[in-house]
């Protein structure tokens, strides 16, 4: 995940590893990893999130029709140290930004749609965290 601020870059990356499966037809998820607290400085001047990822599903497609079953969400928590998404006027905080390309078994690098400064994840931002979040069904 990157954070834009004015004409510097500043970037988050995760040393640790994530594998999420699930053995049947529900969502598995598991927190990837978390950025630092964000003051008020980074938040009023954050122009765009996006992720890239290094990933991918579990190798064979049988209904490539169906898409795909494994994907990288944007999430905004409560405090660096909370677990569950934050809710605000009742909708859980969480963009998708990206599938997991089908049928690889090998890691593919790839990059999230850029979360731009009009959507709606920038006016439910407070000094708080991001964190990026990998789901999957089975």
């Amino acid at each position: 995940m990157s954070f834009i601020i004015e004409k510097d870059q500043h970037s988050v990356v995760s040393s640790r590893s994530c594998n999420v499966a699930s053995t049947d037809d529900q969502v598995a998820s598991e927190l990837w990893f978390h950025t630092p607290a964000l003051d008020q400085h980074i938040i009023d001047n954050l122009v765009k999130i996006q992720l890239e990822t290094k990933s991918h599903d579990q190798g064979w497609v049988s209904v490539p029709e169906a898409g795909s079953w494994s994907w990288f969400d944007i999430v905004v928590l409560e405090s660096p140290k909370a677990t569950e998404i934050k809710v605000k006027d009742g909708l859980a905080l969480v963009w998708l930004s990206h599938d997991n390309k089908l049928g690889q078994k090998q890691d593919t690098k790839q990059t999230g749609v850029a979360l731009q400064g009009d959507q709606q994840i920038f006016a439910s931002l407070e000094v708080s965290c991001f964190n990026e979040c990998f789901s999957s069904t089975g």
